[in-house]
């Protein structure tokens, strides 16, 4: 599928991009200052490390069958596979950044670690020997901040698997190295500019604070620079500042071992830190459909479902999520076995997520462990042209008017370099309430990212029915008298993209849609207000190409009408009748 079908490229380079582009990076000059002159400092030379701590296993187990690629020097990921016997593949320089940074994490350790077998434990030995034998060769990817902290994440993970029977040239080896990459860690973290890597940094320094002997003295700096982290990254309804849920999901992955290891020791638990994972743990249901896995917003590439369900798994309390994460800016319906999850909040601050999107209002809707509405996502592999065409307004199941985004995309070389990826500037003003009745829930939202050029407002009301059985929606676009007829010429388009593992069906008279679910469940849509057309869409998440699918596309002008009716019932299996076409859109409101 082109990409000119999904998406209308927005040129960064006006007058008014530039503008605000220059705004944003001085805003952000004197903390890159302030952090540069902290980097000065000396680390603790105090640290050494003499023996592996507390044990903190990781949550997500490898793939064994992947342990006799690695023996045999093949390193398969990021899209990119090359070979390094005797861990030649550790100097290797012309590799993509993302191949590289995970080669030098040593994530895949865990591959190793599964298999349980002995060969794979000594490979284990060889590699990191090998690493530390080239240091001083190694690319710079090696030695950014996020690349060490999930290195040492990783060798004390997997310390109680390669470790055993190891001898004691190996581990004067292995202790020198991690004493010289905490120390480094510790320096960088001060200097570091990008929160991603601060706080990935201080949760690497506080697991070495416990995992390693020798290392003590390091817990209360490590554990005050993760709290500091936490507060300012994890919102007081759980969400993460990038509004990416995948973020919550990864972060809890290394915060759960680290819990874990502090209550087996009995040490006491910082009390910023245990609160910011209780607050994550309900955000985390929040942002799941009954597959177990995430919704796909602002960047998603991977629905999660398994590292989702790693970490419920340890979750005592079960937290209720919230209908309305009003910080994090996402709005929950839930009834029966349906879920719908909408977008209601304003773009995330420029530097906190390179995979930020235009869909203010868009949303997701599952029935029990079906998809059927979704948004785009990204690959799980990043892709330049995909990741762009994801960001933009048509990637999205919302509404798009004159073909264009509801924002601006600003991906000059000087956004790049500053915020690390293209800025999303999105609507400035969108707000969103729930009410609750008998007969179901009722989300109204609306957003003014199309009011600079058309002089509209977009608002949506979703209604979820309280068996899960019916949802409605209304689009309704908001403008002034004065902006009447110049609204003649405006089109809309309201996109919903629906999941690839559904079958859809136009009906001749192109009234309403037929969706079969994989389980032979069945949903009709139907609406008012717009011409209905199905055409093709994709679907990104979790795959390293795109997945055909279809999307509904409801089309009309502006003004005429002012709004548009729509709605997805569910089908009685019994054969029961059914409401006539014209009345299923109306909300019970």
């Amino acid at each position: 599928m082109a990409l000119s079908a999904l998406i209308t490229v927005h040129d960064p380079a006006v007058p008014g991009n530039r503008a605000e582009l220059a705004r944003l990076v001085m805003g952000g000059m004197a903390d890159v200052v302030r952090r540069k002159l902290a980097g000065m400092a000396p680390a603790f030379s105090t640290i050494r490390a003499t023996g592996i701590g507390r044990p903190m296993p990781p949550l997500i187990r490898g793939r064994p069958e992947r342990a006799s690629d690695i023996y045999r020097g093949t390193f398969s990921f990021a899209g990119h596979t090359a070979r390094g016997v005797g861990g030649a593949a550790f100097i290797e320089t012309a590799a993509p950044v993302d191949w590289l940074m995970q080669l030098h994490g040593f994530d895949w350790l865990r591959h190793l670690s599964a298999s349980g077998r002995e060969l794979n434990r000594v490979n284990a030995r060889a590699l990191i020997a090998d690493w530390v034998a080239l240091a001083g060769r190694h690319p710079s990817q090696a030695r950014r901040n996020d690349v060490t902290a999930r290195r040492l994440i990783a060798w004390l993970g997997h310390a109680p698997f390669y470790m055993r029977g190891a001898s004691q040239s190996f581990e004067t080896l292995l202790f020198k190295s991690l004493t010289h990459q905490t120390r480094r860690l510790l320096h960088g973290l001060r200097a570091e500019t990008d929160p991603c890597q601060r706080l990935l940094a201080a949760i690497a320094l506080a697991r070495a604070s416990i995992g390693l002997q020798g290392t003590e003295a390091l817990m209360p700096v490590a554990f005050q620079a993760l709290e500091a982290e936490l507060e300012l990254q994890v919102l007081s309804d759980g969400g993460h500042r990038s509004r990416n849920p995948a973020d919550i999901v990864a972060l809890m992955v290394e915060l759960v071992p680290l819990r874990m290891a502090l209550e087996a020791a009995r040490l006491e638990i910082p009390a910023r830190f245990n609160a910011a994972i209780e607050r994550m743990l309900p955000a985390l249901r929040f942002f799941s459909h009954g597959d177990g896995g995430l919704a796909a917003f602002n960047g998603l590439r991977d629905g999660m479902a398994g590292w989702a369900r790693a970490v419920l798994e340890t979750d005592n309390v079960q937290g209720k999520p919230l209908t309305h994460a009003v910080h994090s800016g996402y709005c929950r319906l839930q009834a029966g076995q349906a879920v719908v999850i909408a977008d209601a909040g304003r773009s995330p601050s420029p530097g906190t997520n390179a995979q930020a999107g235009l869909g203010a209002l868009s949303f997701e809707f599952s029935d029990g462990a079906h998809r059927i509405v979704v948004n785009c996502g990204a690959l799980a592999e990043a892709d330049s042209d995909w990741d762009m065409a994801a960001r933009h307004t048509a990637a999205h199941s919302t509404v798009c008017l004159g073909g264009a985004p509801a924002g601006r995309i600003l991906a000059g070389r000087l956004a790049c370099r500053m915020f690390g990826g293209p800025v999303v500037l999105g609507p400035r003003g969108i707000e969103a309430n729930i009410a609750a009745n008998p007969e179901g829930s009722v989300m109204v939202a609306r957003h003014d990212g199309y009011e600079q050029a058309f002089g509209v407002t977009h608002e949506r009301r979703l209604f979820l029915a309280a068996n899960g059985r019916d949802l409605r929606g209304e689009d309704r676009f908001l403008a002034d008298l004065d902006s009447l007829d110049h609204l003649a010429n405006v089109d809309f388009a309201i996109r919903f993209h629906l999941h690839p593992s559904l079958n859809a069906s136009l009906s001749r008279d192109r009234s309403s849609v037929m969706l079969v679910l994989p389980n032979r469940q069945g949903w009709r849509f139907s609406a008012r207000g717009g011409v209905m057309v199905l055409e093709d869409s994709v679907y990104l998440p979790g795959h390293a190409k795109p997945r055909r699918g279809q999307q509904i596309v409801l089309k009309g002008t502006v003004g005429r009408p002012d709004r548009v009716l729509w709605a997805f019932k569910r089908m009685e299996r019994t054969g029961a009748n059914r409401p006539s076409p014209a009345s299923e859109p109306e909300l019970p409101l």
